[in-house]
């Protein structure tokens, strides 16, 4: 078999982390991808375990410092310099969520379900969540819940008992959510989902390979990631009226100096391709360079 090319994430695509002076750790302790390519870091004290800094990376809002924050899962900026933070407390009926204001005070909590593995909000202030195979209460067991901006469930993934044309959602491996639409490619089917509103469409099969992101740009994507050797693959599809078609690996992503993504945790907004050496580094790639880029 003819070794696949290996398709470089482009040397502008790296972006370094802005200074937070000596109170703060220097590297962040988690990041949030926003809809509109907005990037929120949180850098933890080096006092308190439970005081983080909030440092947008677009700059469009000023830093903020959050008390009583420990334990955090995943940060995502909310539309007039909102903040939401999901913590992993996995008590069932304890509040694990919080809505923060710009100026760092709290707006509202909620208990949203335990492992909330992929976290991503919307333009209008809603919130996606895809969950882990732990996830057991009433929200973590549809697996896709979309919750409104007060942290309520608006929508959820329907069991099999009531649409069972559905795939099986039981671990979602990869979310992208665009604009107020979420992509989802959950095991144990591997199918790609589209839910916007109230309505789910199963798009068909997809490779059983452990994609790890998924990538969408109008008509066409990418699934990038698989199981064992094939953690870099990158696959094109294109969308067809009422499903997609996927086609061949075209490459392998690799670092701008060539070394290997297998470590990196990557997340797809829209057109764009987030990979994180753990909270390193952080690289940025399109779909137009994944696809049609030079290779190396």
């Amino acid at each position: 078999m003819v070794p696949l090319r290996r398709i470089r994430i482009p040397v502008s695509g790296r972006e370094a982390w802005p200074g937070t002076g000596s109170q703060w750790h220097g590297l962040p302790a988690r990041i949030g991808f926003g809809p509109r390519g907005e990037r929120l870091a949180l850098f933890q004290s080096r006092v308190r375990e439970d005081r983080m800094l909030a440092h947008r990376l677009d700059g469009d809002h000023p830093v903020v410092v959050l008390d009583d924050m420990p334990h955090l899962e995943a940060v995502q900026p909310l539309p007039d310099g909102k903040v939401l933070l999901i913590g992993r407390h996995r008590t069932v009926g304890r509040e694990n969520a919080q809505i923060r204001d710009a100026d760092g005070r709290l707006i509202t909590s909620a208990f949203v379900g335990h492992d909330p593995r992929h976290v991503l909000t919307t333009p209008s202030g809603s919130t996606w969540i895809g969950y882990g195979e732990t996830a057991d209460d009433d929200l973590g067991l549809h697996k896709l819940v979309r919750l409104n901006d007060e942290l309520r469930p608006q929508w959820w993934y329907p069991y099999a008992s009531e649409r069972p044309d559905l795939p099986t959602v039981f671990d979602v491996y990869a979310l992208n959510v665009t604009g107020e639409t979420a992509w989802c490619y959950a095991y144990t089917d591997f199918h790609l989902v589209q839910a916007f509103g109230d309505t789910v469409t199963d798009l068909g099969p997809a490779p059983p390979g452990g994609a790890r992101a998924v990538v969408v740009d109008g008509g066409r994507g990418a699934l990038v990631g698989g199981y064992g050797p094939e953690h870099d693959v990158i696959r094109p599809f294109h969308l067809r009226p009422g499903g997609f078609e996927v086609g061949a690996p075209v490459g392998r992503l690799v670092l701008p100096e060539g070394d290997d993504v297998g470590a990196l945790g990557l997340t797809a907004r829209g057109a764009d391709l987030y990979a994180r050496s753990g909270n390193s580094s952080l690289y940025r790639v399109t779909l137009e360079e994944l696809l049609d880029g030079p290779r190396a």
